[in-house]
């Protein structure tokens, strides 16, 4: 049916025109007759813009006849037209929807050349947009605003609660119409909105204000692809599956003030390929994730598959993961490259805050990695495993005073070398720094300029440990400052061949005094050997309890240290300061140890733990008086007496009393009434003394069993320099 125009009353110099039909795509041979245009067959009586004819004088508005077209009533004047004119057209193929505007100045219908363009409120597809600034270029306004897009763009509720797809669409048919991809009425409509948006490759906005409610993953496998996180994207009730999976390189997250929740308190999954907020497949390189607030995943926040170059964490925050905070990980034993972890708050863990598998070359700085649960955390930063080139530099770890004594390590490396952990803070943790166990691929670690205070609960706050005596791990533990250790500061326990210099101990404090167990500033146990250990200053914090300076005698598991350089330590506090001696698994006594007092000093020493080789320099020497003493038979000066039973075949003595056993140490040089040969005193080295048990082992073995033989002290002797 054709048109009925509303021609009286109408004001023939009027800005807006009655709409037309139609609207010309290029010249008409003739204007008369029932014609087709734009795809459509006219009728009488239609209205059509006329625009595109050779002599511009005969373009205009027309009203369709089966004869001779006749100008329309508000268009055939000379006052009918002005510049800026609007019409709207109604239908076509190319034009329908569309504005145009007439653009000739001062026209004059029949006679101006009649110029229509489309229209300021246009279809966008046509309406154009250029940037300010030199160089700029015209593009459409549709190709501007197309170059993101939202998932509201595609249908997205985003109010939190569940839309299945059943709640629009009344069958599956009519719902892949829309998203080809739907498998199921119960799916949500923010996934699949969301899915639809990921599939046009552009950067897509999850949108401020927004809670979109996903019941799948969303696959990334547009490479170079961009999120725009300004909302919540939060894993609806037992889905399992991660929030994101990477499949592509060089995809970007960006959290925009946005966030994932995990939803972990409603997901049953236990692998963190089902489990994470984000996944990155095996494979996939160069994925940034800026930003990120992640948390409540049931497993890691952030996660990799392995095989994984050149990813980057920048920023953010990550909270409560039921597993680690970032995890790459490695497959087939390929190594993950150059990964950077910068700048991230991780806290809520429940075993790692970083824990790497096979990064190499990787960067972890400037974090705030905090223990604060009671699961099983393991570190803040855990290298497991082929983490070699890796730097961990500049980060705070923090533990909880109420749950340090439970766990909790700020960097732990394991089968890894080349490795250095430099410029970082741990406090209140049970370890801070710590080489847990040797192996073949284990070299070449580096603990410099850290600062652990308040560590080492687990005994110990910085520690290379390694179950082989005397392994070859090559490291070294330079210039770290550890404060308020409760047991040991620095423990050497088989590593061999590592240099501990420039350290500070400051403050060694164990609140149970009557134990003498551990309450060292420096260690060495189970035969840690040719270690250099020189220059550090050990000092006992106030009210501390401060045994023994550097403790190379053996524990209670036995095996101290063996051919080892302890020099020019400074010592301030100590029961003891250095004791070394020859146990039951090494035979090697310390060579070139050496101390300076400050005092001023004109005799030889009459008090103290000396060791063989150890030197007394007078800092004052004179003409017929010695310049240096030099302890020629390891001892302790003093007056102790105790009373003990001597078991021949095991080697073991038990004091009578706690009393008694308090007044010596492990190392200590004993004398033992009656127990040596046809009688005579035994002289040895005891270890092995704990502070809670009244019994210990001696070196050598005793030519009888004794029930009660007196045990005292064997004092050092000394030969001297003198200035002639």
């Amino acid at each position: 049916m054709a048109q009925i125009d509303r021609t009286t009353d109408l004001i023939g110099n009027a800005g807006f025109k009655n709409p037309c039909r139609v609207a010309t795509t290029a010249a008409l041979a003739q204007l008369s007759g029932l014609l087709t245009v734009d795809g459509v067959v006219l009728e009488t009586g239609d209205r059509v813009l006329v625009k595109d004819q050779a002599s511009g004088a005969d373009n205009g508005i027309y009203v369709v006849d089966t004869g001779t077209w006749s100008r329309s009533r508000d268009c055939d004047g000379s006052y009918d037209l002005v510049q800026g004119a609007l019409t709207f057209i109604n239908d076509g193929a190319t034009n329908g929807g569309k504005f145009f505007k007439m653009t000739t100045a001062d026209p004059e219908i029949g006679t101006s050349s009649l110029v229509w363009t489309v229209g300021l409120f246009s279809d966008l597809s046509t309406a154009t947009f250029t940037q300010a600034g030199a160089g700029a270029v015209s593009i459409t306004a549709q190709e501007k605003m197309r170059q993101e897009v939202s998932v509201l763009d595609f249908g997205a509720v985003g109010d939190g609660t569940t839309h299945p797809l059943s709640t629009v669409y009344g069958t599956l048919a009519a719902a892949q119409a829309v998203y080809s991809f739907a498998t199921a009425l119960t799916q949500e409509i923010d996934y699949c909105a969301a899915v639809a948006a990921i599939a046009t490759g552009k950067r897509v906005i999850f949108n401020a204000g927004y809670t979109f409610l996903v019941d799948g993953k969303l696959v990334l496998a547009n490479a170079k692809q961009e999120m725009a996180i300004r909302g919540v994207v939060k894993l609806k009730d037992a889905t399992n599956q991660p929030v994101f999976e990477v499949t592509a390189n060089r995809v970007k997250i960006r959290f925009e003030g946005g966030e994932i929740d995990g939803n972990k308190a409603n997901q049953t999954t236990v692998t963190d390929s089902l489990g994470s907020g984000i996944w990155i497949e095996n494979g996939v390189d160069r994925c940034e994730i800026w930003d990120p607030y992640i948390h409540d995943t049931k497993r890691s926040c952030i996660a990799g598959y392995g095989n994984n170059d050149d990813c980057t964490v920048i920023g953010g925050e990550l909270a409560d993961p039921g597993l680690m905070g970032v995890y790459p990980s490695q497959a087939s034993n390929r190594p993950n490259k150059r990964w950077l972890m910068s700048g991230i708050y991780i806290h809520g863990f429940a075993q790692d805050g970083i824990g790497t598998v096979a990064i190499q070359h990787g960067v972890i700085s400037g974090n705030r990695i905090v223990y604060d649960s009671a699961g099983i955390a393991i570190s803040c930063v855990a290298l497991e495993a082929l983490c070699n080139y890796t730097t961990v530099h500049g980060n705070t770890f923090e533990g909880n005073a109420t749950t340090v004594q439970y766990g909790g390590t700020g960097v732990q490396v394991n089968d890894s070398h080349n490795v250095t952990v430099s410029g970082n803070t741990c406090k209140q943790l049970s370890m801070a720094l710590n080489v847990p166990h040797e192996d073949a691929n284990t070299y070449s670690i580096s603990f410099i300029g850290n600062t652990c205070d308040d560590c080492g609960y687990g005994g110990y706050a910085i520690g290379f440990i390694t179950a082989a005596a005397a392994f070859d791990l090559k490291s070294s533990i330079i210039g770290n400052t550890v404060r308020a250790c409760p047991y040991a500061g620095i423990l050497l326990h088989g590593a061999s061949h590592c240099i501990v210099t420039g350290n500070i101990v400051d403050g060694v404090n164990l609140q149970n005094s009557a134990s003498k167990r551990h309450i060292f500033g420096i260690a060495f146990s189970n035969i840690a050997a040719w270690n250099t250990v020189t220059d550090n200053m050990i000092m006992e914090g106030t009210g501390g309890n401060l045994k023994i300076g550097i403790h190379a005698a053996a524990w209670p598991d036995g095996g101290g240290g063996a051919t080892n350089t302890i020099k020019d330590n400074r010592i301030l506090g100590a029961d003891y300061d250095i004791i070394c001696c020859e146990t039951s698994q090494t035979q090697t006594l310390f060579s070139k140890v050496t101390r300076t007092l400050e005092a001023t000093v004109v005799a030889q020493p009459i008090t103290g733990h000396w060791e063989k080789g150890q030197s007394f320099r007078n800092e004052q020497p004179s003409i017929g008086n010695p310049i240096e003493w030099v302890c020629d038979a390891t001892g302790t000066f003093g007056a102790d007496t105790g009373v003990a039973a001597i078991d021949a075949a095991a080697r073991v003595i038990t004091f009578a009393n706690a009393a008694d056993v308090a007044k010596f140490h492990s190392g200590m040089k004993i004398r033992i009434a009656g127990a040596g040969v046809a009688g005579a005193d035994l002289d040895t080295y005891i270890s092995g003394l704990d502070g809670t048990s009244l019994s210990g082992w001696v070196k050598d073995a005793a030519s009888t069993t004794v029930a009660a033989a007196a045990v005292s002290l064997v004092p050092p002797t000394f030969c001297s320099l003198t200035l002639s």
